[in-house]
């Protein structure tokens, strides 16, 4: 995030001054004027302190004062929008024998920029029998993250079976009983 304040006096800009800039009350850092009276603080973070809404008074600037001019300080409107979040499903490349029991092999990690991080459960479906499975999750979103989701597959081979064929050591003759 970029902030920017002007310092003027007579319409002039006043350069070489120090600026102290706040978000939402907390201290974010200060800038020097140049010769337009302007400061500019970039790279600012919003932490995870500042939910999604609008701030009234979210974004302030101040400076103090010296010998030769007043103190001045003013206050804008600060919107912090939803964020996007990142749903990702992870299944093993290698597949799994046919067991009779659902196979649950994934995993879900849920990110976002400041601080989202959920291992939540994934969803299955066909993940019992024989064929291809698939592992799914929905992130709904929340107020300060947009929604969500991600699928992945994974392999159920068929079941090794053997076959045993005996006879008996004395064969019987044909018609005896």
């Amino acid at each position: 995030m970029l902030v920017a304040y002007a310092l003027t006096s007579g319409g002039t800009g006043v350069s070489g001054k120090t600026i102290g800039f706040t978000l939402n009350g907390g201290p974010a850092g200060s800038a020097t004027t140049n010769a337009s009276g302007v400061a500019t603080l970039s790279n600012v973070s919003l932490g995870t302190t500042l939910n999604a809404a609008t701030y009234p008074a979210g974004v302030g600037a101040s400076f103090a004062g010296d010998p030769n001019f007043l103190p001045s300080s003013g206050t804008a409107q600060l919107t912090v929008s939803q964020t996007s979040s990142l749903t990702k499903v992870t299944c093993p490349s290698t597949s799994f024998a046919y067991s009779g029991a659902a196979q649950t092999p994934c995993t879900v990690s849920v990110t976002g920029a400041g601080g989202l991080d959920m291992t939540p459960t994934p969803t299955y479906s066909n993940n019992t029998n024989a064929g291809t499975a698939t592992a799914s999750y929905t992130y709904a979103g929340d107020g300060n993250y947009i929604g969500s989701s991600d699928s992945n597959t994974f392999t159920i081979t068929k079941a090794n079976t053997a076959t045993a064929v005996t006879s008996s050591v004395n064969p019987s003759n044909a018609g005896s009983s």
